[in-house]
């Protein structure tokens, strides 16, 4: 059982190098930060970089359910310093002792930190926005809200000023702000239409006419996956702010 585990996450981390990874090291049987482990947490810019996701690692020391749970405490110690949420499930994140374990045991005392340039994603929306017909919808990817709140965290800021960029740079450019909810069967407290909102009233405030924009809030009625979702990537989709196209050059 051990080996087709290992397999299984020898191909996940496979997938993740494609990624920029980071990895912080823990001392045999802790889940304490080291100062060195916070030296290296503190050098994440996270107005920068978006978080993909934290797996949690061990030594192979101990059982595999013992080694499985420090690996959630692990995570969960640095998620606590970063102070932001881990975006896949625990069941993802807590591989513990099982993958391809390094000879050296101090080399597996880690958390993984999968992250992703904001830069890319602003570059790849300003491509779409350029080239974006009318009645084209796009997404606003990295744009992210506090739970359950209209109320945008530090990480949004790259993808705001690149749509204000694009609306400045072309003058043409009509817009409806639309947003998403998941996790609900509706959305009585009209939460997507404030996150959409909050968006317009960005743009407004940057000086861009209000002739130019509008927004609208879909709830859950335009779900990229059935709701209730089955796990977080789902969630993810589903909660979400999109661009939609009214004019363009």
């Amino acid at each position: 059982m051990r080996q087709l585990f290992t397999s299984l996450f020898s191909l996940l981390i496979i997938g993740m190098n494609a990624q920029n990874n980071m990895e912080v090291y823990f001392d045999y049987n802790s889940s304490t930060l080291t100062s060195q482990t916070k030296l290296t947490l503190s050098k994440l810019d996270l107005t920068k970089i978006d978080v993909l996701g934290l797996y949690g690692y061990t030594d192979t020391i101990g059982s595999v359910m013992y080694n499985t749970t420090l690996a959630g405490q692990r995570v969960k110690a640095v998620c606590g310093y970063l102070k932001v949420k881990n975006p896949i499930s625990n069941e993802k994140a807590n591989i513990g002792e099982l993958f391809d374990y390094a000879p050296l045991d101090k080399d597996n005392r880690k958390v993984l930190i999968q992250t992703k340039d904001k830069t890319v994603e602003a570059k790849s929306f300003e491509d779409n926005i350029k080239n974006a017909k009318i009645g084209d919808v796009i997404v606003m990817k990295s744009l992210n809200y506090e739970p359950g709140l209209a109320i945008l965290l530090p990480e949004s800021a790259p993808l705001l000023d690149e749509l204000y960029n694009q609306m400045t740079v072309n003058k043409k450019l009509i817009i409806q702000i639309q947003g998403h909810i998941c996790c609900a069967d509706n959305d009585s407290s009209n939460l997507s239409r404030d996150r959409a909102k909050l968006v317009y009233d960005f743009l407004i405030k940057k000086g861009i006419s209000k002739n130019r924009m509008s927004y609208r809030g879909f709830g859950v009625t335009k779900p990229f996956y059935p709701i209730p979702e089955n796990n977080d990537e789902e969630r993810i989709a589903n909660r979400r702010v999109e661009i939609k196209i009214v004019s363009n050059k």
